[in-house]
């Protein structure tokens, strides 16, 4: 049977206060901030290979960005995209037909870097 000892009821392996006027809820200090949805960022693409790239951005939502392939010259080359959201870059590694197109997520406000095609055989 749970004792009252000094306004705390002590239950075995518990200690639940009887006042609990002090107590509140927490509120956090900050509030709620949400990012405005119509700032525009940009995405930017570093190619780090040893051979030159053409490189697509989407333009998913409400982006009213170019939607054609660029050239992204080797060993550091780089190009940036304004975008509003995340968007899904598209790359070649040649134009020859048949050339497998990669694709990998790029973020705004961030860098995407392209290293070496990873030639480890998938499982």
């Amino acid at each position: 049977m749970p004792q009252l000892v000094s306004s705390v009821y002590q239950i075995p392996n518990i200690i639940v206060p009887t006042n609990l006027e002090h107590y509140r809820p927490y509120k956090s200090r900050t509030g709620r901030r949400q990012l405005p949805t119509n700032k525009m960022g940009v995405i930017t693409v570093a190619n780090n290979s040893a051979k030159d790239i053409q490189v697509k951005l989407s333009r998913d939502g409400d982006d009213s960005g170019q939607d054609d392939w660029f050239f992204v010259p080797a060993e550091g080359g780089r190009e940036s995209w304004n975008r509003n959201k995340n968007q899904v870059i598209s790359f070649v590694r040649s134009l020859e037909p048949g050339t497998p197109v990669e694709t990998i997520l790029g973020v705004v406000g961030a860098t995407t870097t392209i290293g070496e095609a990873s030639t480890k055989p998938i499982e």
